[in-house]
């Protein structure tokens, strides 16, 4: 189950990121950023100068971010299993035919998946919780 809510939530994150980013702003004259008129976040970063901005964005050497990213557990940070024990979930999740998840139908899966991955798993296989 930690393996399939890992991936569905890599997914659910990455969903909202991009509707976010191009949902339309609603119009609000209090705002001092533009608003209105199909305008989005995406839009406004991607050209600042069409709403009379500049571009204010500052120039980070990606190996301090990279650094940091890695000292909060790195590509790792949203797996909730081991990379052998994903391995094993992953090439059952291939076998049960690669079906469409989300948070709406996990458990449906996970009930196909189970019995795929318990035959991947070695019998004297241990894993933490």
């Amino acid at each position: 189950a930690r393996w399939l809510w890992s991936t569905i939530l890599r997914r659910e994150i990455k969903d909202v990121q991009i509707k976010f980013n191009n949902s339309p702003i609603r119009k609000d004259r209090k705002k001092l950023l533009p608003s209105g008129n199909g305008v989005t976040p995406d839009h406004i970063y991607k050209f600042p100068e069409q709403y009379g901005l500049s571009n204010q964005l500052l120039m980070v050497d990606t190996e301090v971010i990279k650094e940091l990213k890695n000292a909060l557990g790195g590509e790792s940070l949203l797996d909730f299993v081991s990379p052998e024990f994903a391995n094993i979930a992953n090439d059952a999740y291939l076998r049960i035919g690669s079906p469409a998840v989300s948070s709406e139908n996990a458990w449906t899966v996970f009930g196909l998946l189970l019995p795929e991955v318990r035959k991947g798993v070695p019998p004297d296989a241990y894993y933490d919780s």
